[in-house]
């Protein structure tokens, strides 16, 4: 029996050692799957779409001599809407540069981004004439050339690629805005028209922004993003005066005030690559 037990035992080692080094030279390890890791510093662009809301009213300019005259005038002939709107859209896309920390299924960063724009809103009204005054055609203008914004990001992880996220802070913008009204009848230029009264503005103002998006990680730096943000840029003012060369003592002497007020909405897609 003693025999019988030891040829089986050596039978057994030398079959495992044969085994052991047949399999040997071919062996792996099974791969362990990568964390996906959201912390670091990233760069990117993006594109995409934007809708603003602008309303224009116009008051008296007390700081013009013959303001409250123009202003009974411009009564007259419906100028002094409440408000004079000039909805706009256009297209805008840019560049991004952010960081994120993240903590377990949390992500917190902050990303900054500046967005050429075409975002731009036109609008015309000319009311029947009133009294003895002709009609007057005011038409107004509103666009914002570039728009940026300076924003904290808080988001949870829905799965290790996939994250959602609220985002807000500063926004600012490079607003213009213009006013022009124009009799009947003498055409576009008012090079001899009293009544004839025009201005301009350009400002670079801050405001403030708020949105949500959802960004996926693509590899292992790459991300895609899609995201909504809401604007407000407040209220910018320029003057409207007679500016006729043919009439020089009511230069700059008849005014009113134009109030406008800035806001809007950004849909857009981009791409970001994370260091």
């Amino acid at each position: 029996m003693k025999r019988i037990v030891l040829a089986a035992t050596a039978a057994v080692l030398t079959a495992y050692g044969a085994s052991a080094a047949d399999m040997a030279p071919g062996y792996t390890k099974a791969p362990v799957a990568a964390v996906y890791d959201w912390t670091g510093f990233y760069v990117g662009g993006s594109v995409g779409g934007g809708w603003q809301r602008s309303a224009t009213a116009y008051s008296s300019d007390p700081s013009y001599g013959l303001g409250p005259i123009l202003y009974i005038f411009a009564l007259a002939n419906g100028v002094q809407a409440s408000s004079l709107t000039q909805n706009g859209s256009g297209v805008l896309g840019g560049v991004t540069l952010g960081y994120n920390w993240q903590r377990s299924a949390v992500v917190v960063g902050i990303e900054g981004d500046w967005s050429w724009s075409g975002i731009k809103g036109t609008n015309s009204v000319a009311p029947p004439a009133a009294f003895f005054f002709p009609t007057l055609t005011t038409t107004t203008e509103t666009r914002t050339d570039w728009l940026a914004t300076l924003r904290g990001r808080l988001g949870l992880l829905v799965a290790p690629q996939t994250l959602l996220f609220a985002t807000g802070g500063l926004a600012i913008g490079d607003i213009k805005t213009s006013t022009n009204v124009v009799p009947s009848g003498v055409g576009s230029t008012c090079a001899n028209n009293a009544l004839c009264i025009t201005g301009a503005g350009s400002f670079i103002r801050a405001g403030w922004t708020a949105g949500a998006g959802i960004e996926q990680g693509i590899g292992n730096n790459w991300t895609v993003k899609a995201e909504y943000l809401h604007y407000d840029l407040g209220t910018v003012s320029h003057n409207v005066i007679e500016a006729s060369p043919a009439f020089p003592l009511l230069v700059g002497a008849v005014g009113l005030k134009a109030d406008t007020r800035v806001s809007g909405e950004i849909a857009r897609v981009g791409v970001n690559y994370r260091f």
